[in-house]
Formats: structure tokens, sequence, C-alpha cells
């Protein structure tokens, strides 16, 4: 399946402690026990694959009603700082002549808000969304358990029904 191009999306734009994303940064030392802390912007980011099969969508992004619908916690440490309509999945499409039914697979990364946030655009069509079972089984547990962080309900309950396609991997990276 030779591929003829990848483009990437540009979905929108999080902010955050960077202890959040650099695990250690900004922690405390014996010599410095008041380290700075910094606030960072994380792009969100998405991928088309185009290959002579057809087009692979690379994650989703974050839902437009984020800051609306997801959980309250969750907000606080990851605003979205940038989202306009241009940063809809729809629009991204249709900058590279595409519509949703164009694409032929959705892989998931993962299922967190920034990755999963609007793939509920392919829950009524037959488009497979591929994930690994591990990551899948390990969100919806992580939800029944009522531990939510960067899974979200607001998230994956839509994607009731949808073409799970579910993988075996050996790995989680």
């Amino acid at each position: 399946m030779p591929v003829k191009n990848v483009y990437l999306l540009d979905m929108g734009w999080l902010g955050g402690d960077i202890g959040w994303f650099l695990p250690g940064a900004g922690a405390m030392t014996y010599s410095d026990k008041s380290p700075k802390r910094e606030w960072v912007l994380i792009p969100i980011m998405a991928a088309v694959v185009e290959h002579t099969d057809g087009y692979v969508l690379f994650d989703t992004g974050i839902s437009p009603d984020y800051m609306k619908t997801h959980q309250k916690g969750v907000i606080e440490a990851f605003p979205i700082e940038k989202f306009s309509d241009e940063n809809r999945l729809e629009r991204q499409l249709a900058l590279l002549n595409l519509k949703p039914e164009d694409i032929s697979f959705v892989v998931l990364s993962h299922l967190h808000i920034d990755h999963v946030g609007q793939a509920s655009l392919f829950k009524d069509s037959k488009t497979p969304l591929i994930v690994q079972r591990k990551e899948l089984e390990y969100a919806l547990t992580s939800l029944w358990m009522g531990k939510y962080g960067a899974y979200d309900p607001a998230d994956l309950d839509p994607l009731r029904g949808a073409n799970w396609v579910p993988i075996e991997e050996p790995s989680f990276e």
C-alpha cells in the first residue's frame, strides 16, 4: 500500500502546565523548593495519509464543544487556548478537497480528549475506527470507574455503536 502524501491538520491548541507534558519539569529540588512553573501551548494535530487504496485519518482532534461539555477539572488543567471553525475536522478535510465520507479508515493513536474529540463524525458511517484493544479497554474501564481525566464520557459515549476495530499489539507506544 504505497503512501502518496501525508497531510497535517491543524486541530487547535491546548494550554497546560509544562509538568503535564514533560514529567519532572518544574519539579522541586533540594536547593530550589519553589521552582517557577511554566504554562505552555500545545498544538493539537491530526493527519491524513493518502495511499493508493484511499485515505487514512490519524486522530480526530478535540471536540468543538470541549469547553462546554467536558469535565470541569480537565478543562481547568487543559483549556483550549485556540480553536475556531477553521479547526473543525470537516473544515480541515475540506482544505484537502475531502469530506468525512472520503476517509477509508480512522486510526486513533489513543483515546484522550485531544485525539478522539471529533471521531463522532464517523459514528453512523461504516468507517472503521481502529484502536489498540488494550487502550479501548483501559479507557472504558476508567470511565466505568468514574476516573475521567484525559478520557471523557463526552467523547466516548457518542461512539457507542461505531464500527470499532480493536487491534492486538504487544506495545502501547
